[in-house]
Formats: C-alpha cells, sequence, structure tokens
C-alpha cells in the first residue's frame, strides 16, 4: 500500500467512564449525541475490556500491545525502562510513513525528551505535517476524570461541564446510583456532575469530528473512541471488576 492510500487514524480517549456509562451502550440517563452517533455509524464493540483499572498501566499496554505484568509496568506512573525492541505505536506508525502525534506523556515507561520531542503536537498535526504523509493524532479527553466526584457543584461547572447549557445538566433525583453504593442525596448530586462531565467531553467528541469535516479528512479518517478504564466511583476505577475494566470502545470506519 502506498503512503498516500494509508487511511489517518484518529483516536481519542477518555478518563474513567465504564461502558455502561453512555446512552449508545444502553443508559438512558447519559447523554452523548456525538459518540452515540459514531457508534451507529461504526462497530461498538460490547466486550471490551482494559488491561488494568487505573490509567498508566492500562495506556502503556495499548501503546505497546503488551500485557503490564509482561512489561513489568503495572505499578502507577513508574518509568520503566523498554525491552531492546519494544516501540510505542505512534513510532511504528511513524516508520510506516504516519505523520504521528506524541505519545500520552501518563505512561509507565521512560521516554527520553528527543523521542517525545520528535512526534507533532496533536492541534498541530492537521495543518503542519507534509502533505504526502497521513496522520495518527491522538487526543485525550479528561473531563469524566474520578476527581469530579470530589468536585463541588461550582467547581465542576466551571472545569468539569463549563460546555454545557442549564438545561443540559443532569437532575441528581433521576441519577443510577449502583447498588454498592448509599443511596444518598450527596452521591446523587456527585453522580450528576460526572453525567454532566461525560456529555462535556460528548462535545470536544463533536467538535474534533467536525474538524475532519471542516479539513476534508472525513471519509480517509478511521475514528477511534476508547476509555482507558472504568468509572471513578467506589469499585470501580482500580478496582478489578467489571465496573474497573469494562471500557467504551468505538470504531468507524470509512467506506473505502
Amino acid at each position: 500500500m502506498n503512503v498516500q492510500d494509508k487511511p489517518n487514524i484518529l483516536w481519542i480517549s477518555t478518563h474513567d467512564t465504564s461502558a455502561w456509562n453512555y446512552g449508545c451502550y444502553g443508559d438512558p440517563y447519559s447523554r452523548t449525541p456525538h459518540i452515540d452517533r459514531l457508534a451507529a455509524e461504526g462497530i461498538r464493540y460490547a466486550h471490551a475490556f482494559t488491561a488494568g483499572p487505573i490509567c498508566s498501566p492500562s495506556r502503556t499496554s495499548i501503546y505497546t500491545g503488551m500485557h503490564p505484568t509482561t512489561l513489568g509496568t503495572h505499578h502507577h506512573r513508574s518509568a520503566v525502562i523498554r525491552p531492546p525492541g519494544v516501540e510505542l505505536l505512534p513510532k511504528i506508525l511513524m516508520d510506516a510513513g504516519y505523520a504521528s502525534s506524541k505519545p500520552d506523556e501518563d505512561i509507565n515507561l521512560y521516554l527520553s525528551k528527543e523521542e517525545y520531542e520528535s512526534f507533532y503536537d496533536a492541534d498541530d498535526i492537521w495543518e503542519k505535517r507534509p502533505e504526502d504523509k497521513p496522520f495518527f493524532a491522538y487526543f485525550k479527553l479528561g473531563s469524566p476524570h474520578a476527581s469530579v466526584f470530589k468536585m463541588t457543584p461550582e467547581e465542576a461547572r466551571k472545569v468539569r461541564s463549563n460546555l454545557l447549557a442549564d438545561d443540559e445538566l443532569h437532575d441528581p433525583q433521576d441519577a443510577p446510583v449502583p447498588s454498592f453504593v448509599p443511596d444518598t442525596p450527596l452521591f446523587r448530586e456527585r453522580m450528576a456532575l460526572f453525567y454532566d462531565a461525560i456529555t462535556n467531553m460528548d462535545k470536544q467528541v463533536g467538535e474534533l469530528l467536525g474538524k475532519l469535516q471542516q479539513h476534508g479528512l472525513a471519509e480517509n479518517t478511521i475514528v477511534v473512541f476508547w476509555g482507558d478504564h472504568g468509572a471513578g466511583y467506589p469499585r470501580g476505577k482500580i478496582h478489578a471488576y467489571d465496573d474497573g475494566l469494562h471500557i467504551p470502545l468505538i470504531m468507524k470506519f470509512p467506506e473505502k
């Protein structure tokens, strides 16, 4: 395959959400229209599980194709020296002719400054790459991070749901409460803030998909939407239960 015939790859990663926190996975409380449309136009994987219930081991596995216990990267935020021959996904694609964006900084591998700076900034890759190169662009969207459960509504509104209108906010009275969590007004409030953050992230997904259309790239770009691990409420993130490991995974492939 010639370089010019290779598809672009837009990879969108989000923080701390389980598969069932999305409308396209059957959650009636969630409002994720852009992600739902992506699922309708692509493939929604119903049984995707991540390699670890916290971000850095999970991402390291995606970037290397190796389990944390194989590579020694199961300790959160450890700077492991890669064995010879282990390359990161952006480097593999760069060697295959792609303009690749920088790896996620929160992985459990040592990257030299020189290696890190050999990649593009994701925001620049649309226009600054050579015209004859396809791109691999990685964007990480962090609105639903578990820390939203520790915020007041005022704090969350400023930084985690700032893209939403007042009528788009979720009503705590209707918030789903897992069976293993006490059903209290405080938890319902924080659960609603979490879902507001997911909708905020969904709007950012819509903006990225809009950029593909704006630059005339939608028909030649594979889009991947992926969650690093499960939701940040109790028994989810950092726990090796389904709530911590069962993630959203959606891929859209152009007709060609």
